[in-house]
């Protein structure tokens, strides 16, 4: 079980730069540059701010944003465990 929601935060990120980094390193470059131009947010508060990332994924993956969703859940539940 996780202690706090710095924890929560830090399993998240780590779970999303995992799923991220499938495609490629360039590719999650890619998307945290274009996340933080576009939506004004940096890598750093996106578990603040959640909603709006997954907004932001969508727009950028459209269709393929549901795959990249489920393996960041899948990423941070084996992390949580």
């Amino acid at each position: 079980m996780l202690a706090s929601s710095l924890d929560v935060a830090a399993t998240l990120l780590e779970s999303v730069d995992e799923s991220l980094v499938i495609p490629g390193e360039s590719v999650r470059t890619a998307t945290y540059e274009r996340i933080q131009r576009s939506y004004q947010l940096r890598r750093e508060d996106m578990s603040e701010e959640f909603d709006t990332f997954h907004l932001a994924l969508h727009d950028l993956l459209c269709a393929g944003s549901k795959a990249m969703e489920k393996i960041i859940v899948k990423n941070y539940v084996a992390r949580s465990d």
